[in-house]
């Protein structure tokens, strides 16, 4: 009973296997922060979820994510182009932290950018 239970695991198909298309429906499910946990299963999870470019369209400061310096050691992963949106909350609301921001949109040539919010509450 055991050995079929662990062959039955060992057999199924690994999620970096199945067609692109479903593995992006599957990530659609996933908050942010649920996606970067999962590049922690594998080197082939992390490629597969950080070279997803949907996962860079919107830029937050919201769950108490910082864009800089949180997204920095994914910089080479994010296209320019593919982000679209970018919303501030209080988190990130520090006049100070605004340049910090600026150069990190600069330097990914973010240049796509459709919205933008900042809400301060």
């Amino acid at each position: 009973m055991m050995t079929t239970l662990i062959t039955s695991i060992y057999s199924t198909t690994q999620i970096s296997e199945l067609p692109i298309e479903l593995q992006h429906s599957i990530l659609n499910h996933l908050t942010f922060r649920e996606c970067i946990q999962c590049t922690k299963v594998s080197k082939s999870w992390a490629v597969m979820i950080l070279s997803w470019q949907k996962m860079w369209q919107c830029l937050s400061t919201q769950e108490k994510h910082r864009i800089v310096p949180h997204l920095l050691p994914y910089k080479n992963f994010i296209s320019g182009s593919s982000v679209k949106r970018i919303y501030i909350d209080r988190f990130g609301s520090d006049p100070a932290y605004w340049p910090s921001v600026v150069d990190f949109l600069v330097d990914q040539q973010c240049n796509a950018i459709q919205e933008g919010n900042y809400i301060h509450i």
